[in-house]
């Protein structure tokens, strides 16, 4: 969230008194102008810098949300539960057997199985829970496919109820229903663990089962079920025993090796699965999945060049692969080369054009990008596929750019009602109050979204610009603070802080975080603008005309800084470029009205010197 809060304070009667007298003093003025903020429509301007698909997360902002993207749906290992999985916990689940010093693998472990009784769809399959999510964005009814799959696999449940692989591949596709139907089947979600428990019960050994297991308690803690965060890594654990004993009797394992990889890729170890994935890879070169693999953990680490080979590899080996174009897409996203992202959606979207999620993510960029239209389109597609939260919030924060408030609250609603529990959605609909001026609901939604994910320092933001609309300078000062507590990297909490300072007329000290705030953001012309209004109540108003050519030259189409700097020159003396600068705010949309009275004083003062 950018702020641009000069326009409330830096009134025109404030702008003549500066001119007339070049004091900085006029505390006499200040209970008018808090006066003009509390009856103002808002004090920022929320942006899209932050990107609506960030899920509630940090932002080195789209970037963080798009790979959480990527992982959470095409290759679950990376990003579900990095964050909630890195404490270590060596027991194994207290129902199962503990390991041994030295335990050995069953010889089968392999998760497919032949129902006898009757043939399976055409469709292959799925044998993962992460080739489920693929399985999701492909095909329209796939829900209904997983059904067929979950009846066929009780049939031959039946024939051979001894058979812990039957168990592991009806559960994971419970699991893959589950996701389906966008988390809302408690009753699925059980199923799923008991008939994974039942495996393990049947075969102690069976690392899938567990890894299968891990995973789903991994989904759990992060919708949710917070106390499931323990299961997650006692699973993945006792899975690691198991794979840690069969890589030691045969380093040439490739499947146990690839098993391995994904769990510490689970974990967010992901050094030690891109060593395992380049052991496999040594031993089987052509394998596109494990070079898929190794992208994602790469992508995760933040290592996108690396990340790029790998998925490169991959559409050399398949060029028709739907997911590398999506996931080298995300690279290029997140490297900052949007054209080549766009290039790629296109391309899954010619391979598969029922793929939403490509879809979606295009459209997140053309949000980035101010191609409002063009991203409405995408989000419009990716929801006419099949609806999902993060497709109804992009659209939210389009509509929420062009003015349509009414649309942007329909569509954030809508993302709530699909997953009550996502701080993004929460976060949505605030900036859309935050906008509209309802600093008071604006207010509860955050409330909401940092009780779901008390960690992200932009809800705090968010949450302190409500206050600062209000005028409760204190309760925004705390949320501002908490911004820097939690991440002293990003210019948002000392922006919003250097605010605070600056209406209450700490001219020096808002200065000192301004500065601080361009210092980490070179490019936001808010930033300046702030910087520069402060300078220039400060009397110094050449550093005060520096700041506002910098906020001008980064953003030349935003009339305020014209308009402001047209005063500075008035206060000097300058009024030829006075003249120039409110006549261009005019040209941008400046209030003619204001811009006739600013002219008129000018010239009034230009008469009285």
């Amino acid at each position: 969230m950018t702020t641009q809060p000069m326009n409330q304070y830096l009134t025109r009667e404030r702008l003549t008194d500066l001119a007339q007298f070049a004091v900085p003093d006029g505390h006499d003025l200040w209970p008018e102008i808090e006066r003009a903020a509390r009856r103002s429509k808002a004090a920022i301007t929320i942006t899209s810098g932050r990107g609506v698909l960030s899920l509630g997360l940090s932002s080195a902002g789209t970037v963080l949300g798009i790979l959480l993207i990527a992982a959470t749906f095409a290759a679950l290992g990376f990003g579900l539960a990095v964050l909630v999985l890195s404490n270590g916990h060596d027991q194994a689940p207290a129902a199962q057997p503990e390991a041994t010093a030295t335990p050995t693998r069953a010889k089968s472990t392999s998760t497919t199985m032949t129902p006898t009784p009757a043939s399976l769809p055409s469709l292959t399959p799925p044998s993962t829970l992460a080739d489920y999510l693929r399985f999701l964005q492909e095909y329209r009814d796939a829900v209904g496919e997983i059904n067929r799959f979950i009846e066929r696999y009780g049939e031959a449940i039946k024939l051979e109820p001894n058979d812990s692989n039957g168990f592991v591949q009806r559960g994971t596709a419970y699991a893959g229903k589950y996701l389906g139907i966008f988390l809302a089947g408690e009753e699925t979600y059980e199923r799923a663990i008991q008939d994974l428990s039942e495996a393990i019960r049947l075969d102690p050994f069976n690392v899938k089962a567990y890894i299968a297991r891990g995973d789903l308690y991994a989904i759990g803690t992060d919708h949710g079920r917070l106390s499931e965060a323990d299961n997650a890594v006692r699973n993945y654990n006792t899975a690691l025993q198991y794979l840690n004993s069969a890589i030691r009797a045969d380093a040439k394992d490739v499947s146990a090796l690839i098993d391995r990889a994904h769990i510490y890729g689970a974990k967010g170890e992901y050094d030690q699965a891109i060593q395992d994935y380049n052991v496999a890879i040594g031993l089987n070169s052509g394998d596109l999945m494990t070079h898929f693999a190794r992208g994602n953990a790469y992508s995760a680490k933040g290592d996108h060049e690396k990340a790029v080979e790998d998925f490169d590899k991959v559409v050399m080996l398949d060029p028709n692969y739907v997911h590398a174009y999506n996931h080298r897409a995300i690279t290029y996203e997140a490297k900052g080369e949007y054209d080549k992202a766009i290039q790629d959606y296109g391309t899954a979207i010619k391979l598969n054009p029922n793929f939403r999620w490509a879809y979606g993510n295009r459209g997140n960029i053309f949000l980035l990008n101010g191609e409002y239209d063009r991203a409405i389109q995408d989000f419009d597609k990716a929801i006419e596929i099949r609806p999902y939260s993060l497709a109804y919030m992009g659209r939210a924060e389009a509509y929420l750019h062009k003015g349509e408030h009414d649309r942007a609250l329909q569509d954030a609603n809508a993302a709530i009602d699909r997953i009550p529990y996502l701080a993004g959605g929460y976060e949505s609909r605030g900036n859309i109050y935050y906008e509209i001026g309802e600093y008071d609901k604006a207010i509860q939604d955050y409330d909401t979204a940092i009780s779901l994910d008390d960690n992200d320092p932009y809800l705090y933001a968010n949450r302190g610009w409500s206050y600062f609309g209000r005028g409760e300078y204190d309760r925004a000062l705390q949320d501002f603070d908490s911004v820097i507590d939690r991440a002293p990297s990003i210019p948002d909490g000392y922006h919003g802080r250097g605010n605070i300072y600056f209406v209450r007329d700490k001219y020096h000290t808002a200065l000192q975080d301004y500065s601080t705030a361009i210092g980490l953001d070179e490019n936001n012309p808010d930033l300046y603008l702030s910087r520069g209004s402060a300078y220039f109540l400060l009397g110094e108003h050449n550093r005060a005309i520096k700041d506002y050519d910098a906020a001008i030259g980064l953003d030349e189409d935003d009339a305020f800084p014209y308009y402001v700097r047209g005063w500075v020159y008035a206060a000097i003396g300058e009024a030829s470029s006075a003249r120039a600068d409110l006549n261009k705010a005019f040209e941008l949309g400046h209030d003619k009205d204001e811009i006739e009275a600013a002219l008129a004083e000018i010239q009034e003062i230009e008469d009285k010197r």
